[in-house]
This record gives C-alpha cells, sequence and structure tokens, in this order.
C-alpha cells in the first residue's frame, strides 16, 4: 500500500498536464466497475466494495484517453491528478467503513 501511494505522489508532481475526459457513453459507464475505487475490479477482499465520485472522474480520464488510442500506461500517467484524488476517497471510504464495523 505504501508504495502505491508513493507512486501516486510521483505522479501527482510529475509535470503532465491534466485531462479533462470527454463526455461518456452509457456504454463507458455500463459495467460494474464504473467508479469503483481499486486496481482489481471484483476483488473485494482487497479493495473493498466503495463508488466514489473520485473513482469515477478517474475512471472516466482513463476511459477517455484509451477511446482516443492512448496506451493503458499512458492514460494512467496522464490521469494522475485523478487518481490521487481517487486513492484519497477509497482511503475515506476505507476509514469510514472500519469505523461503522466497531
Amino acid at each position: 500500500m505504501a508504495m502505491i501511494l508513493v507512486a501516486l505522489f510521483l505522479l501527482r508532481t510529475a509535470a503532465v498536464a491534466p485531462v479533462q475526459p470527454a463526455a461518456l457513453t452509457e456504454r463507458d459507464r455500463s459495467t460494474d466497475c464504473f467508479g469503483r475505487c481499486g486496481v482489481l475490479c471484483g476483488d473485494e477482499e482487497i479493495t473493498g466494495d466503495f463508488y466514489t465520485p473520485e473513482c469515477e472522474a478517474h475512471d472516466a480520464c482513463v476511459r477517455s484517453l484509451l477511446r482516443g488510442g492512448a496506451s493503458q500506461l499512458s492514460a494512467h500517467l496522464r490521469c494522475g491528478e485523478q487518481a490521487i484524488d481517487a486513492a484519497g476517497s477509497w482511503l475515506k471510504a476505507e476509514g469510514d467503513a472500519r469505523a461503522l464495523r466497531k
């Protein structure tokens, strides 16, 4: 987890222009994973089952760039700022869920 946060910090500080995602179609939003936080879609035991607006913004950014022909790596690097925000929203959601379980 610490390595992920360090990588996200480095992405945020890199000189990469922010990307404004194009409008998404209903098909883009039709998967169960759209807006879900975490790197492993469908593996709730690792990342939980949290959907946040920040994770949706990251997914929208990545999908927009992929539709434009970007590679997975390039799309994720260019959406680094959204990834930072998504990671923060996931950490908050995870913390809130833990507090409720106590």
